[in-house]
């Protein structure tokens, strides 16, 4: 039986970032990499990157420790960290030391609630490409009440700029505020739907990723996930 601590050795060495995961699958191939002494040729070969010696070209190879950090993050706080004219931004309110981190999809300066932060490729990519269909959660208030008619119409979908928007879910919570579910983060997806509908945005919280919730955080206050908490963002 794996353990649920083993990776394949492709990912193993991209995650310790040796090169990308492709190029990692040419060294393996190509007999540069061995593990606790023996040569492996095949890039699914599981390893625990606790215990398991990795030599990539006779260099040991180690995985750096991953952050995964979730936010709180405020209205008026951009989420990036290259934009020189962005006001404030999140990286302002998380500063870890000698880490280049990202945040998983985006937020707009507007909206605020639970937002992750990772230096961790794979980890970003599992929630958000389209196929791992990751929900997210958002409690929405308007300025007027969605009629069911509208409902109906942007869960089946909509085009807007050429782009496909669609929520997976609309449920009324009371007269002006709904939970909306997506499985998708296109660029200001929810306020897109409600604008094509003449409805306005008062506030826009996201509340849950995957079965990750917000929890008791409050604006601007952020801590690690836990390796469970990290697996619970991931479920659907």
């Amino acid at each position: 039986m794996e353990k649920s601590s083993e990776i394949a050795l492709s990912h193993f060495l991209s995650m310790a970032g040796v090169d990308s995961r492709r190029k990692c699958t040419a060294l393996i191939k190509e007999g540069h990499v061995e593990v606790n002494g023996e040569l492996i040729t095949n890039p699914g070969f599981r390893v625990n990157p606790e215990t398991d010696k990795v030599t990539c070209n006779n260099r040991n190879v180690k995985v750096k420790q991953r952050t995964y950090i979730m936010l709180y993050k405020p209205r008026g706080f951009a989420c990036t960290n290259e934009d020189r004219f962005a006001e404030k931004t999140v990286f302002d309110l998380v500063k870890v030391p000698g880490k280049r981190l990202f945040t998983v999809g985006r937020l707009d300066v507007e909206s605020e609630g639970l937002l992750l932060i990772t230096d961790d490729g794979d980890y970003a990519e599992k929630l958000t490409h389209p196929r791992n269909q990751v929900r997210k959660v958002y409690v929405v208030k308007t300025n007027k009440p969605l009629p069911e008619e509208s409902i109906a119409k942007l869960k089946k979908g909509i085009y807007c700029d050429g782009e496909l928007l669609k929520a997976h879910d609309i449920i009324p919570q009371s007269k002006f505020a709904y939970r909306f579910v997506l499985t998708e983060g296109k660029k200001r997806e929810i306020r897109r739907m409600l604008m094509s509908e003449r409805l306005k945005v008062s506030r826009l919280k996201r509340i849950m990723i995957g079965k990750l919730t917000l929890g008791s955080l409050k604006p601007a206050q952020w801590h690690n996930l836990s390796p469970e908490q990290v697996k619970l963002s991931l479920e659907s």
